[in-house]
């Protein structure tokens, strides 16, 4: 069990994972902000422990001394669970999984997915892309559905649908940048069905095969959504009440979805919506819960 932190402590913890949330421009930010500031909190802190080790992936040069840094992380997020964290973010976390019957797997499960990102990223068929959605995406919205206060088991299935629905929208958006580092997460047997070779990928080659491709994902993508939201629809009141981050996401990932398309997937450019945008989406996907509308 976590040690008891004193307050000033405990306090400058939780300041420190909610500065970094912000200074990160995420769209979890908007999405978290309606919520109690206890729930708003603990949230702040997973995104806080997802974007330090996104960063050791992201931004070392050298795959090997990532490799030790997340190797690092581990040990100190295991370190964190016997009472023994050194970080702000770990100690805020370990208090955070204590306070909501969170599985404290689940980090671990994360950051074996961070752990691909270091490989030769190629998947063969989108059953192995699956694997890595999971851990990277899925993993966060079980957590996320925790301190929400999400209690029918149902509502993990509405997580992990709803966070392949995201990766799947975050792997189009950055398919430019993550090209430029090499990594393709568009499954090969997908690209050889449109005569999509990693060359064009990788060059950021665009024409109608690739258009055709990027429409074809996009699709998939838009069907865990709909299963995300037919799961959500028959959670019970309270349950689909506690969601409303979720639906803010959801409404902000989505738009990004329709921005791609009416670009006719010419993704090899930044994507991205304004401030004012996801402001704007937010408070119509806010209308909508108060509506109860799925």
């Amino acid at each position: 069990m976590p040690e008891p932190r004193r307050d000033g402590e405990a306090a400058a913890d939780q300041a420190y994972c909610t500065a970094l949330t912000k200074a990160s421009g995420s769209n979890f930010y908007y999405a978290f902000m309606p919520l109690p500031r206890a729930r708003r909190d603990a949230l702040f802190a997973i995104y806080a422990f997802c974007r330090y080790a996104d960063d050791i992936v992201d931004e070392a040069a050298d795959p090997a001394q990532a490799a030790e840094r997340l190797t690092q992380w581990r040990k100190e997020w295991r370190a964190a669970r016997a009472g023994h964290a050194a970080h702000p973010v770990t100690r805020r976390l370990v208090r955070v999984v204590a306070d909501f019957g969170i599985d404290p797997g689940l980090p671990d499960d994360l950051l074996d997915g961070m752990a691909m990102d270091l490989e030769p990223v190629r998947y063969p068929d989108f059953e192995a892309l699956a694997v890595y959605c999971h851990r990277v995406a899925c993993t966060v919205g079980l957590m996320c559905v925790r301190v929400f206060g999400c209690a029918d088991p149902a509502a993990e299935r509405f997580a992990v649908a709803q966070g392949m629905a995201f990766q799947l929208t975050n792997i189009l958006r950055d398919i430019g940048r993550d090209a430029a580092m090499g990594r393709i997460y568009v499954p090969a047997d997908h690209m050889a069905r449109f005569g999509v070779t990693e060359a064009d990928l990788l060059k950021g080659r665009y024409g109608p095969r690739v258009r055709a491709l990027m429409a074809f994902e996009c699709e998939r993508a838009l069907g865990y959504y709909a299963e995300a939201d037919a799961i959500a629809r028959r959670l019970p009141p309270q349950d689909r009440r506690a969601l409303l981050p979720s639906r803010i996401m959801g409404a902000i990932y989505r738009a990004l979805l329709t921005e791609m398309a009416d670009r006719e997937f010419r993704l090899f450019a930044p994507v991205s919506l304004s401030a004012p945008r996801k402001l704007y989406l937010a408070g119509r996907a806010c209308l909508a819960h108060l509506a109860d509308r799925w």
